[in-house]
């Protein structure tokens, strides 16, 4: 009876393992083709691609504290995510958005402008110290390793 009740609890916990490597494998499927779409959306906005010349260095504009929110809103409301959970969705926007922020240009941006901007090119909340400071370290970090790019480069258009 013992064996039995062990091979019925080994069997459950192998079709168990099965079911969630398929789950694993069809949301890495979605997320492949998520992804460039989800990629493709957020470079579309100007203030994620335009950079702008300020003392001869290119920068681009750093972005308003919470825009993540608004491209999740937008990418929610469109048919090509339907069937895409929302973690899937969110996964999708750190991922490009997390590249973005690591852009040299970008870190520069933080430096050099004196406030954040919204997806419409508006100023926002101003940046402070702390935050210019973060963006200076990781310059020095990518200064020591000029080897290690961003993986995301905006689409060219």
């Amino acid at each position: 009876m013992a064996e039995e009740l062990k091979a019925a609890k080994d069997a459950k916990t192998e079709a168990n393992r099965r079911l969630n490597e398929e789950q694993q494998a069809r949301r890495a499927a979605q997320g492949r083709k998520l992804r460039p779409f989800v990629k493709s959306h957020i470079y579309s906005h100007a203030v994620m691609r335009d950079t702008v010349q300020l003392d001869d260095v290119e920068c681009l504009r750093p972005l308003a504290l919470g825009v993540h929110k608004i491209f999740f809103a937008q990418v929610r409301a469109m048919p090509e995510s339907e069937g895409c959970s929302n973690l899937l969705i969110t996964d999708a926007i750190k991922s490009v958005m997390h590249a973005h922020v690591a852009r040299p240009q970008y870190l520069s941006g933080m430096l050099k402008f004196e406030h954040r901007f919204t997806l419409e090119g508006n100023p926002a909340e101003p940046i402070d110290e702390g935050q210019r400071t973060r963006a200076q370290e990781m310059q020095q970090q990518r200064r020591r390793k000029p080897d290690i790019q961003p993986e995301e480069t905006p689409p060219s258009a």
